[in-house]
């Protein structure tokens, strides 16, 4: 009973968090930047971010270990069915954690952007988080995309392809530090713009989905819109900031 409800807490805190995020991811985007209003939203979601990313790394433990602890069936289920439904949440439990890493990289490596303009790699414990933020990125993304070919799901697959891509990107811009004035602008703002993709993936498969009457068939589409959508405005975004910028 304790267990279940820590994770009940746990799950709220990550719903309120992620609606959070949600709310407020417009306003640094469409704000003056650099402005005090800008950098006031921008570490509201960047801390609502954070919390998304911890508690959901708890939430996918929780289903990798104890999935029938905190997702009980209802009703009775036979043997057979106990089996199935808990290979099924520790396989998402995987799809969980690799959002969650994504979602954590993202900002780490968004607020990272501002806080080295200067373009040139980082040491200390920073520069082994920045290492680190892409390391689990890619690993998660490559496993969860091999488990996604072996079961034939195109949802793993297609976040497995994403995280990985991102993984790759974020370890190019880490390795191949670029000093060229106001680089670090375009760096910060693909990785919010990544993180905030995790925010409104996660808030129309969870909430939206929840609401919608839809056919099974259509479910993963609250997963992939989203990610579909967040990939164009991030191309979109970061052309027009570049050409503001004088860039192109």
């Amino acid at each position: 009973m304790a267990i279940k409800l820590a994770y009940d807490i746990n799950l709220a805190v990550h719903a309120i968090a992620g609606l959070t995020a949600v709310l407020v991811l417009a306003v640094p985007l469409i704000a003056k930047k650099g402005g005090r209003v800008h950098a006031r939203a921008g570490w509201v979601f960047t801390v609502a971010m954070a919390v998304v990313a911890v508690t959901g790394a708890l939430l996918a433990l929780a289903w990798a270990t104890i999935p029938l602890t905190v997702k009980p069936p209802e009703g009775p289920r036979s043997a057979e069915q106990i089996a199935a439904m808990t290979q099924s949440y520790r396989r998402f439990s995987l799809f969980f954690a690799t959002v969650g890493v994504m979602s954590g990289a993202a900002v780490w490596h968004g607020v990272a952007a501002v806080r080295n303009k200067s373009g040139g790699r980082r040491g200390g414990w920073r520069g082994v988080g920045d290492h680190l933020a892409y390391a689990l990125t890619l690993g998660f993304g490559l496993a969860l995309t091999l488990l996604g070919l072996k079961l034939g799901m195109a949802l793993f697959i297609a976040f497995g392809a994403l995280a990985f891509s991102g993984g790759l990107g974020d370890a190019r811009a880490i390795w191949r530090s670029s000093t060229e004035n106001k680089a670090w602008i375009i760096r910060h703002l693909q990785a919010m713009l990544g993180g905030a993709t995790a925010a409104l993936t996660a808030f129309s498969a969870f909430t939206l989905r929840s609401y919608a009457s839809s056919e099974h068939a259509f479910d993963i589409a609250f997963w992939l819109l989203p990610v579909v959508a967040g990939v164009v405005a991030s191309v979109g975004w970061t052309r027009s900031t570049e050409r503001e910028l004088g860039m192109r």
